[in-house]
């Protein structure tokens, strides 16, 4: 009925976003007086017009989230959650996947204000405040699901990636706090949705994020102590990531020699597996070292990292040689680049360097 009047709306918001970065405050003006056009446009209690306000407030809260304005995105989240009601109760099959990306934008927002979003290997502590936010974040979280599972069941591609999204963010909120069976359990399930998706695709884009759900999942076994799953968890990671590497060989590659670098870690925790552990550590130490000479030195601060966290395994392992040449190798670099930047965080790189060796 509106077709031609929609693809109009819908190329003046695809302008808008594009020139966002620049302005992103002229663009919310933009944006909210394209929605009242949209009105005058279209039938006000129409399908059509509670889509495209519903797409325009997502787009303002997303701009304002990003623009560090909270209580603007709030507001503008819960204005576009408004909308995706009215759709949803008009027809609940037709618009299920708006409201469940409404219901996970929102709880992404309250996740990420509660800080939620970061694993940490000593669990978040929240006020009673903050467990009311954690709260209705998890009720969004699971209507999100509900709105999608019908579709992801038969296969829907989109619906199917929404839902595998909203479990593993839900895994690592969970995570945050320390509640690790429940977030192992949920990831779990997220990474087998994932799984699904690669499977169909079998491209970079779905193989980095399968792989990155995967490394979170290691993470929470490694928070749980229990090195064998979360070197198990990082091999299959592996796996997918060498299977793509190529494509990107940054990227992806910077990903592999970060879990190698971990999986050395867990190595030298399991009995079995302690003799693999230098070596894996070393493999994602050069692999590091050999990016960073493709990148011009644009990733000299995780080849650093990488020195320090290998001489700690050799101090550890009880080789003190070993372990001074990587301490003196990140010094050398630490040294260098604080030359040329005068950042203090290098400074107090040296300076823990210099009480290592």
């Amino acid at each position: 009925m509106y077709e031609k009047e929609l693809a109009t709306i819908q190329k003046q918001l695809t302008e808008i976003v594009k020139a966002s970065a620049k302005n992103p405050t002229e663009a919310v003006e933009k944006l909210l007086n394209l929605k009242e056009e949209a009105g005058r446009i279209l039938t006000t209690e129409s399908g059509e017009f509670y889509s495209v306000a519903a797409t325009i407030h997502e787009v303002i809260a997303d701009l304002n989230f990003r623009t560090k304005k909270p209580a603007e995105a709030e507001k503008s989240y819960k204005e576009m959650m408004e909308f995706s009601r009215k759709l949803f109760a008009m027809d609940k099959t037709k618009y299920d996947y708006r409201m469940g990306l409404s219901s996970y934008k929102l709880a992404a927002f309250y996740r990420a204000a509660l800080q939620c979003n970061v694993l940490g290997p000593k669990p978040k502590t929240l006020t009673d405040l903050q467990k009311k936010v954690f709260a209705t974040a998890e009720t969004l979280y699971r209507q999100a699901v509900s709105c999608v599972y019908e579709h992801a069941k038969k296969g829907s591609i989109l619906h199917v990636e929404l839902h595998s999204t909203v479990m593993n963010e839900l895994a690592v909120m969970y995570a945050s706090v320390g509640n690790y069976e429940r977030a192992v359990e949920i990831g779990k399930n997220g990474i087998q949705l994932d799984k699904a998706v690669y499977e169909k695709h079998d491209d970079k884009a779905h193989c980095k994020k399968l792989a990155g759900r995967m490394n979170a999942l290691a993470a929470i076994y490694t928070f749980m102590k229990n090195p064998l799953l979360a070197s198990e968890t990082l091999e299959d990671a592996n796996f997918v990531l060498e299977e793509h590497e190529a494509e990107d060989p940054v990227t992806l590659g910077v990903m592999l020699a970060r879990n190698y670098l971990n999986l050395g870690g867990c190595y030298h925790m399991i009995e079995e597996e302690k003799e693999n552990a230098a070596q894996t550590f070393e493999t994602g130490l050069n692999k590091i070292i050999e990016i960073n000479k493709k990148v011009n030195g644009k990733l000299v601060n995780d080849e650093i990292l990488s020195q320090m966290v290998v001489g700690d395994y050799y101090k550890k392992a009880g080789n003190e040689e070993k372990a001074k040449g990587h301490y003196l190798a990140a010094l050398a670099k630490a040294k260098v680049t604080f030359e040329k930047t005068k950042d203090a965080k290098y400074e107090n790189i040296i300076k823990k360097l210099n009480t290592l060796i």
